[in-house]
């Protein structure tokens, strides 16, 4: 049912050549997809709306997707391309100075790092992301890290 009204959420978006909206709808497509374990269709979806926030710039999105995305790629085992991604949001989270979304995708580019036995790499990450934490009295933060 939710797939449904995104997607007349997204013909209508479509009609009003309204990029933004165009991008949520793909995006809780994608999500209805991921869901279903339909994870190319979900890849698809994904793909499509992360095109329409670049179109408007929108960074906020546009690294929030791609962490969404690098999610996807992990779970399928495809640890590379999941990586790629994550450093993309993580440099996106930079530009934007987001310190939380920074420090999240540290620690998800450390669990990579661990899952292939690179322990200084994940370490740095760590640390990285720890000195966030502690900067901010982030508290969640101090603990993934």
């Amino acid at each position: 049912e939710s797939l449904d009204y995104y997607q007349q959420g997204l013909d209508i978006a479509q009609k009003n050549n309204d990029k933004t909206s165009m991008g949520a709808c793909l995006n809780g497509i994608g999500r209805c997809y991921q869901v279903q374990g339909d994870y190319s269709k979900c890849i698809e979806y994904y793909e499509r709306s992360l095109k329409m926030f670049e179109a408007v710039g929108d960074k906020r999105r546009t690294a929030s997707l791609m962490y969404n995305i690098a999610g996807i790629y992990q779970q399928q085992g495809n640890n590379p391309k999941g990586l790629e991604y994550l450093q993309s949001s993580l440099k996106m989270f930079e530009e934007l100075e987001n310190e939380y979304g920074i420090s999240t995708l540290l620690n998800g580019i450390s669990k990579i790092h661990l899952f292939q036995k690179e322990y200084d790499k994940a370490m740095i990450n760590y640390k990285r992301s720890l000195d966030i934490g502690r900067k901010n009295d982030d508290k969640l933060t101090m603990a993934y890290a």
